[in-house]
């Protein structure tokens, strides 16, 4: 934990490292070889600093008005947390559950995730660009029923097979974190934690919407059911689903 580190320029330099993990390490590789702005022009990265930079002055802006925060400390809290939350790192560096109702939000970016191609977990900032763009299309088309709105990606037309693969990966997403959520409930775990914790394992992002030191205590009294259950939700989701639940398939082991 970052709590143990007072200063900030610590934590700074974490959330240039946490960042950099986030980002697709092929275009790494691009920008030292052919095309050194290979990053900026890229549309995932753009749209992933855009989503970090509004999370972050929303959440700024709550610490100094609600809290009343220094407005330093505001940013540099507001930035390190959001940062290590999305690209599902895990480290902390005060105790969010204490910022009022907005650590609610927290649940939300859960569900984020860094580019694709990183280190980070979650669902992955392209499958969110590629669900607004389809929904965009079908607004278009209810709009102008003869119309033709094709999905385009940084420049390329994206097949319907990809935007139906993008929306059962979303779907079996949600569905997961339902089902981890109710073994974990009727397991005899508080609803509200059981959520949190579905999420918390399910997107690898390792830490949930309580206190540090009630979270800490309270995985710790887990029984070893709840506990297998979460460690499943951390597989599955590390995984990315399709790997993991496509095993579960009769037809999969009648082909072996």
């Amino acid at each position: 934990s970052f709590l143990y580190f007072e200063s900030l320029k610590i934590q700074w330099v974490a959330i240039i490292f946490m960042l950099s993990g986030a980002l697709p390490f092929a275009l790494y590789v691009k920008t030292i070889g052919k095309d050194p702005w290979a990053i900026v022009k890229n549309s995932q990265v753009r749209f992933f600093f855009g989503t970090c930079f509004f999370i972050v002055l929303f959440l700024t802006l709550w610490l100094y008005v609600i809290m009343s925060m220094d407005i330093f400390n505001a940013f540099s809290f507001a930035a390190f947390n959001t940062v290590s939350l999305i690209t599902t790192t895990g480290f902390i560096n005060s105790d969010y559950a204490l910022w009022g109702s907005v650590a609610v939000f927290f649940l939300i970016m859960t569900f984020s995730g860094g580019c694709s191609g990183s280190t980070s977990g979650s669902i992955k900032i392209f499958r969110y660009q590629l669900m607004l763009l389809f929904l965009k299309s079908q607004l278009n088309r209810l709009i102008h029923p003869h119309g033709v709105f094709p999905v385009r990606y940084s420049g390329n037309i994206v097949s319907s097979e990809i935007i139906l693969s993008v929306t059962a990966f979303l779907a079996l997403y949600l569905l997961s974190w339902c089902i981890l959520s109710g073994l974990l409930a009727f397991s005899g775990v508080d609803f509200e934690k059981s959520i949190s914790l579905a999420a918390s394992s399910l997107t690898n992002v390792g830490f949930g919407l309580y206190s540090t030191g009630e979270f800490g205590i309270m995985l710790s009294e887990l029984s070893y059911i709840n506990k297998f259950v979460l460690i499943a939700g951390m597989l599955i989701g590390r995984l990315e689903l399709f790997s993991i639940f496509v095993l579960l398939t009769p037809n999969f082991w009648k082909d072996v």
